[in-house]
């Protein structure tokens, strides 16, 4: 490797060598990096579906739980889940007693004709606002926010 230094107006091109002695930087950094791989593929060939899982059924199914959201001092906890047909029930829950102890409480509902609830996100330690959705007959999508 060649050390070089460059007065201010000329340009100077600069000989690079490899880290390391004799160029095992680069090997070791290899093998390192295969050591990761085989790690992370070994972790992936174990997490296969459990026994009894329906790959089939659950393909259209819709998820447990929609949208989470922690309001600012750590409280309370407002989340949507799925309701029956298309609809969503926007829960809280106070988180003060500890999460065995918490008791869930609907806030708002959406029947998902047309109107859903998509996110709710917290304005105060008290106050809520959630944004809903729905898809008129002419499958224009609209919008809007609602205080809770």
């Amino acid at each position: 490797m060649e050390k070089t230094s460059v007065s201010p107006g000329r340009s100077r091109s600069l000989k690079t060598g490899r880290i390391g002695r004799s160029g095992q930087s680069g090997r070791s950094a290899r093998a390192a990096l295969l050591a990761v791989s085989l790690v992370c593929a070994a972790g992936l060939a174990r997490a296969a579906a459990p026994a009894g899982f329906d790959a089939a059924a659950a393909f259209g199914a819709r998820p447990d739980l929609l949208d989470v959201s922690l309001s600012p001092d750590g409280n309370h906890i407002a989340y949507i889940v799925p309701a029956k047909g298309r609809g969503t029930v926007l829960l809280t829950a106070s988180l003060a007693r500890g999460v065995q102890e918490a008791k869930d409480t609907p806030v708002a509902f959406a029947d998902g004709k047309p109107w859903r609830l998509l996110h709710c996100g917290w304005v105060s330690n008290r106050r809520l606002v959630c944004e809903v959705y729905g898809i008129a007959q002419d499958t224009t999508l609209t919008s809007e926010l609602m205080e809770v």
